[in-house]
């Protein structure tokens, strides 16, 4: 038997979630990718399982909630090392089976080999074809730029730094921030890409990233600190080893004054959803093989 917590079914995430943020007619990065789990990878997943197995696109287990006879699970990690290993460790403390961690980022799959737990590493990625009906958009020809993301978990000052750089130098700044563009205005996700594809030049992290580039925008990463802009293969592979979102990784400058004046050298490059199932079917098999 296969049991699925996913973003509206979890007993316990799936009530935070509508308190904290459905309430608000807003999603979070948990909510969005625990949709394109359900949608992608749990068709390619189920077929490869014949144990009992929980699966969990949002993590947040607990022993009340897992069934007594599952034999194995499978927990997607969203988050860094600090806000989910108190939780892994509550877990591996009263569960004796088998878990399976998915995660797309390094540091936690290292931290969790280094621990000997079994990890399956699958790049950030999104589905490109969602968003090609907006590649047509005309693009801005002015010195226009758009900031879209949060600007939480110790954002909020860097942001500000950013803003004022790009003002200094004569650019239009836009942003959408908490499904508003400038403030105002709460947008759906078409009414968002349908903004965001008419602009050259973005900033962004994460899958923010992945969207801007499938729409076309050649982005600075730069949240919490300035990870520079990608200008080759080398440095994408780089920033996809940490979902395009981590400070310690950083490209051709940290200054964002040095970026601004070398934009038009940033390269367009996503990851679709297409090219990671190979790599999370073969991790699976090969845990499930070696565990049996």
């Amino acid at each position: 038997m296969i049991t699925i917590y996913d973003h509206n079914t979890h007993p316990i995430w799936a009530d935070i979630y509508r308190s904290r943020h459905e309430s608000r007619n807003r999603t979070n990065g948990g909510y969005t990718y625990s949709c394109d789990i359900v949608k992608y990878h749990i068709p390619h997943i189920v077929p490869l399982l014949k144990k009992n197995t929980l699966i969990t696109t949002v993590g947040m287990l607990t022993e009340k909630i897992v069934p007594k006879d599952t034999e194995l699970i499978i927990y997607y990690m969203h988050e860094n090392s600090e806000r989910e290993f108190s939780n892994i460790n509550n877990i591996v403390s009263w569960y004796k089976g088998n878990i399976i961690f998915i995660t797309s980022r390094y540091s936690v799959e290292r931290e969790l080999k280094r621990l000997k737990l079994n990890v399956v590493h699958i790049p950030m990625s999104i589905d490109i074809s969602a968003l090609a009906d907006f590649t047509k958009s005309e693009k801005y020809n002015d010195k226009r730029v758009i900031y879209f993301g949060n600007k939480y978990l110790g954002k909020s000052g860097h942001f500000e730094q950013t803003k004022s750089t790009f003002i200094k130098n004569g650019w239009v700044f836009d942003e959408i921030c908490y499904n508003k563009f400038n403030g105002i205005n709460s947008l759906n996700k078409k009414e968002m890409f349908d903004i965001l594809s008419k602009y050259r030049y973005g900033i962004a992290e994460g899958r923010c990233f992945l969207e801007l580039n499938a729409l076309g925008v050649k982005t600075l990463i730069c949240a919490s600190a300035c990870q520079g802009i990608i200008t080759n293969d080398i440095e994408f592979e780089l920033h996809k080893l940490t979902n395009f979102a981590d400070g310690k990784v950083w490209t051709f400058s940290k200054s964002i004054q040095e970026c601004i004046d070398n934009f038009d050298k940033a390269i367009i490059k996503t990851v679709d959803v297409s090219e990671i199932l190979p790599i999370l079917e073969k991790g699976i098999m090969e845990i499930i093989y070696a565990n049996d």
